[in-house]
Order: structure tokens, then sequence, then C-alpha cells
């Protein structure tokens, strides 16, 4: 009996999450940033970082690393932005066009 109560009161609290999570997934606005419209041009790039001294401690797969994204932006003055890693260092040198 209790156990059979149980069930039920289970798959209706997972129903009743589903309607709630897609009616608020409707309803609530996601937001748009607008472009940058300055005259200052922006830079934009993207790292992806490995740390290999830590493990990573929220899968399940044992010789996971802890991992990092880093997206960096800056300002340029018509010219290119290069950068190269060497091993944890990031030097930026620029390239005229």
């Amino acid at each position: 009996m209790i156990l059979e109560k149980l069930k039920y009161g289970s798959s209706s609290l997972i129903v009743i999450l589903l309607v709630v999570s897609t009616g608020l997934s409707v309803y609530l606005p996601v937001f748009h940033l607008p472009k940058p419209d300055g005259p200052e041009k922006v830079g934009t790039q993207t790292f992806h970082f490995t740390d290999l001294n830590r493990d990573e401690v929220l899968t399940e797969d044992q010789s996971d690393k802890r991992e990092l994204m880093v997206q960096v932006w800056y300002p340029t003055e018509n010219s290119t932005i290069l950068y190269s890693i060497t091993g944890s260092i990031v030097k930026p040198t620029l390239m005229k066009m």
C-alpha cells in the first residue's frame, strides 16, 4: 500500500516538474545581447585549458582531468592580435595588416 502510494506520488511529481519546466522555458525571456555598434573594433579569442595535475571529480571516468574554457574580448586597432600558448603562459603579439 505504501509502496503503491510512493510510486504514484513520485510519478505525479515528475509529471508536475516536467510541465512546470516546460512552461517556464516558454514564458521566461531569453536575453539577446546587442552587437557592438561603437566605432571601436572588438576581437575575441577562446582558449581550452586542461589541468593535467587535477582529477575531474564530477565524472565517472577516472582518467578525466579538470578542464576550463576561457573567452577573452579585447579592443583592436585595424590589426590582428595573435596569441601563442606556451604551457600556461599566454603571450600576445601584434601583427600589422
